[in-house]
């Protein structure tokens, strides 16, 4: 599932699911949340990737006002959530297991 989100302040939520690959690619940096049906009902099985959530505030400049939360996020070869040169992010109520 891939979602844009084209305006600042627009809340991505997806759909109660497990996931394989989640990507949310967003044309400015500003006030994004990512909202998912809770830890028990959205859940990113990252296996075989570098990342289930990544926050790329490297190739996005000025990232900021970021929320991700009511997500699990497992079996991600590296960091289940990475978060690079981003400000004024709240991660919580996630659930992280088997990330290495």
């Amino acid at each position: 599932m891939i979602e844009a989100l084209r305006e600042p302040g627009q809340r991505c939520q997806p759909p109660v699911a497990r996931y394989r690959q989640f990507e949310v690619r967003t044309h400015h940096p500003d006030a994004i949340a990512l909202v998912g049906a809770g830890s028990g009902h959205t859940i990113i099985d990252a296996s075989g990737r570098a990342n289930g959530i990544y926050v790329d505030g490297q190739d996005n400049s000025g990232m900021r006002s970021v929320v991700v939360s009511g997500f699990q996020v497992k079996n991600a070869n590296f960091e289940g959530i990475l978060i690079v040169n981003a400000s004024d992010v709240v991660v919580r109520d996630n659930v992280l297991t088997g990330n290495d």
